[in-house]
């Protein structure tokens, strides 16, 4: 009768003796020597592999990313920029927007949250 053969990755973590290159018998056991499996440790409050983390994506992987509430971006919606008025002035003219008034333009921009430059 053949006896039960144990997996190779069985056999590889290791019981009482024989480390099969891995240093100490509790290194290659399951994932929690390596931090994790995949991207496991790569949040913001771990520190284990935040430097490779860095070498993929850069300092973007970090931090939020721009998910916000509904009313942020009607608000988003009403802004703009000072430079934008002043290079768009024909087309808002064209399209009725803007009005000439003399030797002025005058737009309605009551609506409008007016930025200097930014957000």
């Amino acid at each position: 009768m053949k006896t039960k053969k144990r997996k190779k990755s069985s056999r590889m973590h290791g019981r009482k003796a024989g480390t099969h290159g891995w240093g100490a018998r509790k290194k290659h056991k399951k994932s929690g020597h390596r931090g994790g499996k995949g991207m496991a440790g790569t949040g913001k409050r771990a520190d284990q592999k935040k430097s490779l983390m860095t070498k993929l994506y850069g300092n973007r992987y970090f931090g939020k990313q721009g998910v916000t509430s509904r009313g942020t971006k009607k608000d988003k919606d009403n802004r703009i920029n000072l430079g934008n008025i002043e290079e768009n002035t024909d087309m808002y003219l064209k399209k009725g927007i803007a009005k000439k008034v003399g030797n002025k333009i005058e737009i309605d921009l009551s609506s409008y949250k007016i930025l200097g430059e930014g957000e």
